[in-house]
């Protein structure tokens, strides 16, 4: 089988992309398993750039104070900046090339089970805090009158993974209490079947990307019709099935580009290509580029530090 976006656990994502002498490894311990929040300044300096292609099985909220990063979510480019909310659910494919040197601000990563474990069941807690689905709006701009009201229990959740004594429950009092005032802040939408289907839709694409299927075949596999699925996603996304699908498509080809070294045409088989020049102008017909030259720019690429 060959390679694909990799989903990271905290473990594995921290072994690829924390420096291996950080002091930071020493506060991962099991008692917090799939969770913590850190300031970002601490991120900055410990962390490996680029951040290639990725997916994480857990959740992340961040909040910045000072400073600005880049993330790509998905096809979505997103400068961060002061007083903005970044929210990358599971599942999100994401990546990273530069941090600011003044960056300051906190990451909060965590698995829902923490919040299942000492509030309910997870179909209630998905329920309530929609804002984590991957088809949701990953950016929120705040006030400087709401960024103040989240910034102490960043603070919180901050002391308590630094502490040796903190207990479970408490860290989930605090999360759950994080994420009810970012439930009210975001403005939650209805939880739609269009919604849902479209969610259905995604990580099946992302499941069978190798073996290229077209919107119709997914369909096929979800139970229903191509323009019922297209209607769908249209309404939870703004966009057409088949430009969603290619999205996926194009993260899955530029991991490949970025993470093997692979030639074009290998990677155009892999993908499930029959003919790699279709593959070529499948690629330049949606970045202005051929996958060669796309290549040729990371490698002459330089991640700014500002």
């Amino acid at each position: 089988m060959p390679p694909t976006i990799p989903t990271h656990s905290t473990d594995s994502f921290r072994q690829r992309y924390l420096q291996p002498d950080s002091e930071l490894n020493a506060l991962f311990r099991d008692t917090l398993r799939d969770f913590f929040c850190l300031r970002l300044e601490v991120i900055r300096h410990d962390t490996k750039l680029p951040i290639l292609p990725s997916r994480e099985d857990a959740h992340t909220l961040i909040l910045t104070t000072s400073g600005h990063f880049g993330m790509k979510i998905g096809f979505q480019s997103c400068r961060v900046t002061p007083d903005n909310l970044l929210i990358v659910s599971a599942g999100t494919v994401f990546s990273s090339e530069y941090m600011s040197s003044d960056l300051t601000g906190y990451s909060c990563h965590f698995r829902l089970d923490h919040l299942a474990a000492a509030f309910g069941s997870p179909a209630l807690l998905r329920t309530d805090f929609g804002f984590l689905e991957v088809s949701g709006p990953p950016l929120l701009p705040l006030t400087t009158a709401t960024a103040r009201t989240l910034r102490p229990l960043f603070h919180r959740l901050q002391e308590q993974f630094h502490d040796p004594r903190a207990a479970p429950p408490l860290v989930a009092a605090y999360l759950y209490a994080l994420l009810l005032e970012v439930h009210q802040l975001y403005g939650e939408r209805p939880v739609t079947r269009q919604r849902q289907l479209t969610q259905r839709f995604q990580r099946l694409a992302h499941e069978r990307i190798h073996e290229h299927p077209n919107v119709g075949d997914l369909a096929r596999a979800l139970d229903v019709t191509p323009n019922h699925l297209n209607k769908a996603v249209r309404t939870a996304t703004g966009r057409s099935a088949s430009v969603v699908l290619a999205e996926i498509r194009l993260i899955e080809i530029k991991y490949h580009l970025y993470q093997t070294e692979r030639s074009v045409s290998e990677i155009a088989y892999e993908l499930g290509f029959t003919d790699p020049s279709y593959f070529t102008r499948f690629f330049k017909r949606h970045e202005g580029m051929t996958p060669s030259e796309f290549r040729t720019g990371i490698e002459k690429y330089q991640y700014p530090a500002e």
